[in-house]
């Protein structure tokens, strides 16, 4: 909806602002003169400029009107038949548009933000992860997982599937076996020659904090979304006051976006049993510290 082009919602903003320069700047005489006409080109001339057709950000629509609305004042230095009340009309009307794209604006720069810092956390997250793990197999003498061309994502789920709870449990249980002295389980001499051990019992503290910072990421995605649906509908809502839509179309794209609000949350949902997760985590048990 932010794309001066788009009609999302029955209107596109480049083809509304030649209409309010030809209805109230020019009264409706855009074709009377050579004048008149070469103020419709160029105010089209810079709605199509290659400068705003670049912008990878998310301002076109609010750089064309202000570029529009200087355009205007220059004009009417030089231009007696725009006066100061057809300018304050102007401006009057596109501002209408410029307080819904702000709205817009504002929504979607905090929402791309928002992700991209979760993104960041997550891949940080993904990093701490896979060198615990990595420590966690060598200590306890199994292959450890291999950086290769393929996502960390990838690696660990293929790790996983042979480096499995039956396999660590096996292994302590021969480990257990093979410092008995009768009933009684040797663990100084175990832990004195396996000292890497200690190390792997000492950071299961960090694998909790590690496992907690991802609920906290997870629970701040949602926090986010519900975040940005208000936003968005604060800006429909704005359009719709302004008289920039109908508000059959404006309820269309409300339930439209509503949707698509479902949608996300359901995958996100999906892609992983967080209350199992939460569930697991709580059986760890870090009591003591070895040294």
């Amino acid at each position: 909806m932010n794309n001066p082009e788009s009609k999302a919602l029955g209107f596109s903003l480049s083809d509304r602002i030649v209409e309010l320069v030809q209805k109230i700047i020019l009264q409706n005489k855009g074709d009377k003169s050579e004048k008149n006409s070469k103020i419709v080109e160029s105010t089209k001339s810079i709605i199509n400029s290659p400068i705003f057709q670049s912008f990878t950000s998310l301002t076109p629509p609010l750089a064309i009107a202000n570029s529009v609305m200087n355009f205007l004042h220059s004009v009417s230095v030089n231009n007696k038949q725009i006066n100061q009340k057809s300018l304050q009309d102007f401006e009057k009307e596109l501002n209408k548009y410029v307080v819904y794209y702000t709205a817009l604006n504002d929504a979607n720069q905090k929402f791309e933000y928002g992700l991209n810092f979760n993104k960041d956390q997550l891949s940080l997250l993904q990093d701490n992860l896979f060198d615990h793990l990595s420590f966690t197999a060598t200590s306890m003498k199994f292959p450890a997982p291999q950086k290769g061309n393929q996502s960390l994502s990838q690696t660990m789920n293929e790790y996983f599937i042979d480096f499995r709870k039956e396999k660590v449990v096996d292994y302590f249980n021969k480990l257990e076996e093979k410092y008995s002295k009768g009933k009684r389980i040797d663990y100084e001499s175990l832990l004195r020659e396996n000292s890497s051990l200690k190390e792997v019992n000492n950071q299961l503290e960090d694998l909790v904090l590690q496992t907690k910072r991802f609920e906290n990421l997870y629970n701040e995605y949602f926090t986010l979304l519900d975040s940005y649906y208000a936003k968005v509908n604060n800006s429909l809502k704005i359009a719709q006051d302004n008289g920039l839509a109908d508000k059959s179309i404006i309820d269309t794209k409300q339930a439209e976006f509503r949707n698509l609000k479902t949608e996300a949350v359901g995958e996100i949902q999906a892609s992983i049993n967080i209350r199992e997760l939460y569930s697991n985590t709580e059986k760890i048990k870090y009591r003591y510290r070895i040294f």
